[in-house]
């Protein structure tokens, strides 16, 4: 999910980072960044494609590490919809609080 909302926040960065950025748009690039965010996180469609839906297919299996000198590792195997809550509601907060500092830099927004 960090990966997902990294991503959207890197569309915003790259757009501020050229001399020819107009300050008029940047309350475009934020809208965008709103919604986007929005519809993954607030929404919950972070699970049916991007970055979360690539790692919880691979962690829909378990995988099995060998470390040296330890006793091997696994990770994966069962995803509930718990562990999903969960981590979505972190992710909530997180971006609510992105939000909030776009709209109190942007009232427009």
């Amino acid at each position: 999910m960090l990966a997902d909302a990294a991503d959207e926040v890197l569309l915003v960065v790259r757009a501020h980072d050229t001399q020819s950025l107009d300050p008029a748009n940047m309350s475009e690039f934020l809208s965008v960044f709103a919604k986007n965010v929005t519809r993954l996180f607030l929404k919950g469609h972070c699970f049916d494609h991007g970055y979360t839906a690539i790692m919880l297919g691979h962690l829909s299996e378990v995988h099995v590490h060998l470390i040296s000198g330890k006793e091997p590792m696994s990770i994966g195997g069962n995803v509930t919809d718990k562990m999903r809550a969960r981590c979505l509601k972190r992710m909530q907060c997180l971006v609510r609080l992105a939000l909030e500092v776009c709209q109190a830099d942007w009232p427009q927004l």
